[in-house]
C-alpha cells in the first residue's frame, strides 16, 4: 500500500488549503482506494453532516472538560453503548437518520446535542465523543425513569403493593412472611 504524493490540495467548496502530510491529514483525512492512501477532495468540515456553521457554536473544550465515546461512558454505568444511545435519543442529541437503498441506519447529532460533542477524524472513519455533562445528564435520566420499590428484608416482598403499609411509619409488618422490621430495603430496576 502506498501514500498519495499530493502535498498540496484546495476544498472546491470553502477553500481551505493544506500544506504538507500532517495539515492534510488534519484538515482533509485520508481514506483507502486500490491499494493507495488517498486524501479526500472536499475538507472536513464540508464532509461533516453537522455544517460548518453549527460547529463553530459548540462550546469551547477546555481542559477541565472529559470526552469519551458513547461505548466508553456506557461501560462506566455497565449498559449496552445501543442503551446509552437510546438515552442521547430520548434527551434528542442524537437522531436516526435512515438512508435509502442501505439496511444500516445511521445516529445524527441534532443541533442540541452538537453543543456537547466533537467527532474525531481518522483514516478508519469517524466517531462522536460525548463531554461530561451528556455522562451526567444520561444517569439523570436513567434514574428518572427507573422503578423503585421498599422491600421487606426477609422476603422481599414489596412492601408498597400492601394496601396497609405506611412508609412514614418506624416500623412495620410484612404482610406476607409476617417479619416485624424497622429497616426496609430498596428495589431498584433500571431500563425497564
Amino acid at each position: 500500500m502506498k501514500l498519495s504524493n499530493k502535498t498540496h490540495i484546495t476544498c472546491p467548496k470553502c477553500g481551505i488549503e493544506a500544506h504538507g502530510l500532517s495539515d492534510i491529514s488534519d484538515r482533509f483525512g485520508y481514506f483507502i482506494e486500490d491499494e493507495e492512501v488517498q486524501p479526500y477532495v472536499t475538507c472536513k468540515a464540508c464532509r461533516s453532516p453537522i455544517s460548518f456553521w453549527k460547529r463553530q457554536r459548540k462550546a469551547p473544550v477546555s481542559a477541565e472538560t472529559t470526552w469519551a465515546s458513547a461505548a466508553a461512558w456506557a461501560r462506566k454505568i455497565h449498559i449496552s453503548e445501543e442503551q446509552f444511545n437510546e438515552y442521547l435519543i430520548d434527551m434528542r442529541y442524537m437522531e436516526f437518520s435512515f438512508h435509502p437503498g442501505k439496511d444500516r441506519k445511521q445516529f445524527v447529532v441534532t443541533d442540541k446535542g452538537s453543543v456537547h460533542s466533537a467527532e474525531t477524524h481518522s483514516t478508519f472513519g469517524k466517531k462522536i465523543l460525548w463531554d461530561y455533562d451528556t455522562f451526567r445528564n444520561v444517569i439523570k435520566l436513567r434514574c428518572s425513569m427507573a422503578e423503585v420499590h421498599p422491600c421487606c428484608p426477609r422476603c422481599k416482598a414489596y412492601l408498597d403493593e400492601d394496601p396497609e403499609y405506611e412508609h412514614l411509619a418506624l416500623t412495620y409488618t410484612c404482610s406476607k412472611c409476617g417479619y416485624v422490621s424497622d429497616t426496609r430495603e430498596m428495589n431498584v430496576t433500571f431500563d425497564i
